[in-house]
């Protein structure tokens, strides 16, 4: 992988360039454009910035086209664009850079690291070939380096490093995200993240972005520790700040470069800027450099330290509810929510109700169909404490951050609480509340990961607790989905992010019930299957047509709608309930009961039915 650009950075330290985006959010283009197909659209614009940071000094400048892959180009339209937008990006800069400086081709994450994008999944195959693509245009026009920037997941990055080396043989620079104390936001150290890199091929690696300088500084004393390696590190110019509407960055150009100098005096043999940075800081930051009284030392042969011997971690369970079951009793979970109003009594009424008639937990939605309801940590506690049962508490990526929902779990464990169910949550859009807007910091993926996390006594940067939360954690898993093969992918990978249980939509067919207990089986998760009871013919044309993810035969609702009176639906509802719950419960690891219109005096029967059928009373 021997290049004149590895050579440049053996020789000196070299200079990058700054940002491209909030530069151009800066000068007028509005936030919701497309700045990568600018390069099309309005390509001296962008030759335009090219040219500033040549001028102000930079060895080193980046194609625009950090989030030029398909996955984010489709949500806007131009997929079929990716291979115009990324050539005529890495065109512009080549031919602003000549002869005066190298060129590094920009690849970003794919929309699986994007939290905004939601539950969507992408397999490490379809990252990889996203990605392909896209290097493919950028080394096909000639760039000089491949540079994978501000990459939060180290997953994700070394397959991007896989996806570089499949079609190039350019130099590639890995950067991750080093938000706190020189690891990953998942807690993940710099120096283990770089040395994955460097095993899979990267010849840089480095950091970008993140939460100022001091942060990025802490990240390049961590890598430059390990010794004989290539360093990057491009800082953002401080943290930022809203001040009417616009996002502005509070460190100056002189003390960004001062920072940047003394990333070089550690080692860092390749700096620039990012969020924030102008033509002024690279500017600043060249003359910084060539100011400096000593010349770098030159790179020696470095011997690996050894790390200290680390006591292994102690094994943990899957947490207070699945560890107290009793192993031979089949577990039984109705779900009754919150109440919309200020009292508790119909939840604690119900709580007590089902305990004396065998029911292992009650599970409690988190503003389910994003209706207000009582905050379900505060009311499961309640139940948990004057009830006597178990709670599982929906937790969706909706309504919190990723502070507020470290918060909340690690008060939910303080309050007594052993068992949660991540979910993505209903779209805000559906609030019955004013104004009400979806957060999504994280997708269900990362909120087990965030749950895992805390269980094993570390928040999610990594920082202990000092002591461990005790969750089991359950996730969702769509038995109704249109491509039950995507489904258990889905479910798979919750799995691996460290999930202990699954709790299916309500099922109403039994051989498809059956069919899907089947697929999930091989996963490894105990599934509790779920059963909600009909009440009325118009219930189950409601839930059929408007309520996502739940799919009703058209058996099922001619039955209903064949009763006379509301009377005979209901009791008819019953039966059919009865029906799935005695063909499913042979081969389920669990029954998830659904109270109807949140009434859970109708599954009492279901719940007797249900303990005495698989405790042998079948007659």
């Amino acid at each position: 992988m021997s290049s004149a650009f590895l050579d440049l950075l053996s020789e000196k330290v070299a200079l990058g360039d700054g940002a491209m985006g909030t530069l151009l959010y800066e000068r007028g283009v509005p936030a919701g454009v497309c700045y990568e197909e600018l390069n099309v659209s309005d390509p001296e614009l962008i030759a335009g910035i090219h040219r500033e940071y040549t001028e102000a000094g930079a060895d080193v400048i980046e194609t625009n086209t950090y989030r030029a892959n398909a996955t984010h180009l489709a949500a806007r339209g131009l997929a079929e664009k990716m291979r115009d937008i990324n050539y005529a990006g890495a065109k512009l800069a080549l031919q602003v850079a000549g002869s005066r400086c190298f060129v590094a081709g920009s690849v970003g994450p794919t929309v699986a690291a994007d939290p905004s994008a939601g539950d969507t999944l992408l397999s490490p195959d379809e990252i990889v070939t996203a990605l392909s693509e896209q290097i493919t245009a950028l080394a096909e026009a000639g760039v000089h380096a491949i540079l994978l920037e501000t990459f939060t997941d180290l997953d994700e990055i070394l397959l991007a490093i896989d996806a570089a080396r499949r079609v190039c043989d350019l130099p590639v620079i890995a950067h991750l995200v080093y938000p706190v104390s020189a690891s990953t936001a998942y807690g993940q150290p710099a120096a283990e993240c770089a040395q994955a890199c460097l095993d899979r091929g990267a010849a840089v690696v480095g950091a970008n972005c993140g939460r100022g300088v001091a942060r990025t500084l802490d990240a390049v004393r961590a890598l430059t520790a390990l010794g004989d390696l290539l360093v990057s590190a491009y800082p953002n110019a401080g943290m930022p700040e809203l001040q009417d509407g616009r996002t502005y960055y509070t460190a100056n150009e002189e003390y960004v470069a001062q920072r940047v100098v003394e990333m070089a005096g550690l080692g860092a043999r390749l700096v620039g800027g990012c969020c924030g940075t102008t033509p002024n800081y690279i500017r600043a930051m060249r003359e910084a450099l060539d100011a400096r009284a000593a010349p770098v030392a030159p790179r020696i042969e470095v011997a690996p330290s050894v790390a200290p011997a680390v006591e292994p971690a102690p094994k943990m369970g899957k947490g207070g509810f699945l560890d107290g079951l009793a192993p031979d009793r089949f577990p039984i979970v109705v779900e009754i929510d919150p109440p919309r109003q200020l009292s508790m009594e119909h939840m604690l009424d119900g709580g007590r109700a089902m305990r004396e008639v065998g029911v292992d937990a009650i599970a409690a939605g988190d503003n389910p169909l994003a209706a207000l309801r009582v905050g379900n940590i505060a009311a499961g506690a309640l139940v948990r404490q004057r009830a006597g049962i178990q709670v599982i508490a929906h937790v969706t990526c909706r309504d919190r951050n990723v502070l507020g929902l470290q918060a909340e779990l690690m008060g939910a464990h303080l309050l007594g609480l052993e068992a949660v169910l991540a979910v993505t949550g209903d779209p805000a859009t559906l609030s019955d509340q004013p104004r009400a807007s979806g957060v999504f910091d994280v997708n269900s993926y990362r909120l087990v990961e965030l749950i895992a996390s805390l269980n094993s006594g570390r928040n999610l940067a990594g920082s202990p607790l000092g002591a461990r939360t005790n969750l089991s954690i359950g996730v969702a898993v769509n038995f109704n989905a249109r491509r039950p093969d995507v489904e258990m992918r889905r479910l798979a990978r919750k799995r691996d992010a460290g999930a202990h249980f699954a709790m299916s939509q309500p099922v109403f067919a039994p051989d498809h019930a059956q069919r899907m207990i089947d697929e999930a089986r091989p996963i490894g998760l105990p599934v509790f299957v779920g059963v909600f009871p009909l009440v009325s013919s118009r219930n189950a044309e409601f839930l059929h047509h408007e309520v996502p993810g739940i799919v009703i035969p058209d058996a099922t609702r001619a039955r209903l709608a064949a009763c006379d009176t509301p009377e005979e639906q209901a009791a008819e509802g019953q039966i059919i309930a009865r029906e799935l719950i005695e063909a499913i419960l042979p081969s389920a690891d669990g029954l998830y009961l659904i109270s109807p219109l949140n009434q859970w005096t109708r599954v009492v029967d279901l719940v007797r039915f249900a303990r005495e059928w698989a405790e042998g009373g079948r007659g």
